[in-house]
């Protein structure tokens, strides 16, 4: 019983995770450029004082984009950690985001390493 109760709330949990982040707005700077992005990953803003090639843009994009998605993954890896602390069940094989922000942060780990 002890996991389906961890199942349940790891459920609200992450949908809690999901309003929030879908609600927050990130922005980075770098090099006199700043961009801002939309929890759910869309490009809200580009502010530059010099204007800049398309390639630029995309680049800078891409950066942007590793920055929210590595976020965004981390929390899915916390509530796994917060539901495994308290109702010692491994919520990866049941709910496939979750599963996916451990593969996800698995391999950015695994890539710093090397």
């Amino acid at each position: 019983m002890k996991n389906a109760h961890g199942l349940v709330a790891a459920k609200d949990r992450i949908e809690a995770v999901q309003n929030a982040f879908f609600k927050e707005v990130f922005e980075v700077e770098k090099n006199g450029v700043t961009l801002s992005m939309n929890g759910r990953y869309e490009l809200i803003g580009v502010l530059s004082e010099n204007a800049l090639e398309p390639q630029q843009v995309v680049n800078f994009h891409k950066a942007i984009y590793d920055v929210v998605k590595t976020k965004e993954m981390a929390g899915y890896c916390k509530v796994r950690n917060e539901i495994r602390a308290k109702y010692r069940v491994d919520i990866a094989k049941s709910i496939p985001e979750v599963a996916e922000a451990v593969r996800y942060m698995d391999s950015r780990q695994a890539a710093t390493v090397l």
